[in-house]
């Protein structure tokens, strides 16, 4: 629960009925945006070819990136020898 929910509540012998219903509104909205989201995120990414995908892609850009770090390391060596 949230603190507005509990703010609510804990006013809710002083205070309206609107205004617990107004904070127990806006938790639901929040729970509905991330059943949403969770959900979305699940049907597109259940797949395992996505996953395949990402750690290919990641492997190649290592290899580029360590291939770059030893160019670098070459240049650099070669420039202290002169």
């Amino acid at each position: 629960m949230t603190k507005a929910l509990y703010s609510a509540y804990d006013n809710s012998k002083t205070g309206t009925i609107l205004e617990f219903l107004k904070a127990t509104k806006y938790v639901a909205m929040k729970i509905q945006l991330f059943l949403f989201f969770l959900f979305t995120n699940l049907l597109l990414l259940s797949s395992c070819g996505v996953v395949e995908t990402v750690f290919k892609a990641g492997m190649w850009w290592a290899f580029f990136l360590v291939g770059l770090a030893v160019i670098l390391v070459i240049i650099l060596i070669s420039k202290t020898r002169k």
